[in-house]
């Protein structure tokens, strides 16, 4: 029994690992350019060992989503706990003014993706061959975090001039989730640095529209 445990402790290890390697890898290149010989060096293991647990590398694909869906689970599950995510503040309590508040929106979301860009590069990729691709859990998160957004925002009800708050919360959840995508859909800009903006002048930028779609009062 203990020898039994041990090996599906070690099993679920060599799992991890290998997905961790897989996901390390897409930081910097395209899921169709990495080789299971490449994820099985990156983890430190067999070939054979990456096979033993994914028939092979399209086998993968859905290991990863069900990491991203973890991940949004989390940080879903921080915002209604505590009022966090990504460690950024965002209730009235720690952060008093909406423009404030927006910014640490943006800065989460920015950090989201940078945490992620690799596995969503993948799953958008994945998506043009499946596209139904959890889409049921992926409803329903979205529907969750749209619930913790609106929340959020219906504290600033005195400083919010969009008659809606929760069409204002879609609205803000759709800004978010689509403002710092290109990070993760392109590994480098090359020869057009010069014609995109620096991260932090995003942030601020992004911060200034999503505040100014808040306050600009709707008939």
């Amino acid at each position: 029994m203990n020898s039994s445990k041990k090996m599906s402790a070690r099993a679920l290890r060599t799992r991890e690992s290998i997905l961790v390697a897989l996901e390390k890898l897409l930081a910097n290149r395209e899921f169709e350019d990495i080789t299971i010989a490449g994820i099985a060096g990156e983890a430190g293991v067999a070939v054979g060992s990456v096979y033993s647990h994914f028939e092979d590398r399209n086998a993968l694909l859905p290991a990863l989503l069900d990491r991203r869906f973890e991940r949004i689970e989390q940080r879903i599950a921080e915002l209604e706990a505590t009022g966090k995510v990504e460690g950024f503040a965002l209730t009235k309590e720690a952060v008093p003014d909406l423009k404030a508040a927006v910014e640490m929106m943006v800065r989460a979301a920015y950090q989201q993706v940078q945490t992620d860009r690799g596995i969503i590069r993948a799953m958008l990729a994945y998506r043009r061959i499946d596209p139904d691709l959890g889409a049921e859990r992926t409803l329903l998160l979205a529907e969750r975090a749209i619930a913790g957004l609106r929340d959020r925002l219906a504290a600033y009800s005195d400083e919010i001039l969009v008659k809606d708050v929760a069409e204002a919360a879609l609205m803000a959840q759709h800004f978010l989730n689509l403002v710092f995508l290109d990070k993760a859909l392109f590994l480098s800009p090359k020869n057009l640095h010069e014609l995109v903006p620096g991260d932090e002048v995003r942030i601020q930028a992004y911060a200034v529209m999503l505040h100014a779609y808040l306050t600009t009062p709707t008939d």
